[in-house]
């Protein structure tokens, strides 16, 4: 746990509309009530029940929340056609942006996100990615690059997936 801090499984595939470096990270409700900007709340899961695939009564216990404002580091782990094991790493900015939707969800700022997502995401990793709010992007990147000998991969690097041992993330988003 290099963050000290929760951590939740959330998809970044919901890119706005209208600003090429926000995405909204988002799942039906299993963040960590410390992720919350204000009191979350229970809900209904509307996705399955206006689906029809479950009844009123099987869809209760969504956590609804907005997560407040806080820098992120996202990392995803998977393995590569061969079987070889490759992590992606990204930080960012939880920025205070409603969004009509449900369940939990935070928009996230990530600087060259429409590269990251064309050469990256869609190319080697699913949709689905770890979120702790906290800057640890380079323990990470030192952890799975070095010592576990991974693929690693981050936004803009020299060459996608190779592992160099200058740390790639400032400090701060």
């Amino acid at each position: 746990m290099a963050s000290g801090k929760p951590a939740a499984l959330a998809d970044w595939n919901n890119l706005h509309n209208d600003d090429d470096d926000l995405v909204n990270i988002w799942h039906c409700g299993v963040f960590p009530k410390s992720f919350a900007k204000e009191q979350p709340r229970l809900a209904s899961h509307d996705i399955l029940l206006t689906a029809g695939i479950a009844a009123e009564n099987q869809v209760e216990g969504v956590v609804e929340l907005q997560m407040k404002a806080s820098p992120v580091t996202l990392s995803r782990i998977t393995q590569d056609i061969d079987g070889g094991w490759q992590a992606l790493i990204a930080q960012g900015q939880i920025e205070d942006n409603p969004a009509s939707t449900s369940g939990s969800y935070g928009w996230c700022r990530i600087e060259d996100l429409q590269w990251l997502y064309r050469n990256v995401v869609l190319q080697r990793f699913p949709h689905h990615v770890a979120i702790t709010p906290a800057t640890i992007g380079n323990v990470l990147w030192e952890a799975f690059g070095n010592y576990l000998g991974f693929d690693v991969f981050h936004t803009r690097q020299a060459t996608p997936g190779q592992y160099q041992a200058a740390m790639p993330f400032n400090q701060a988003p």
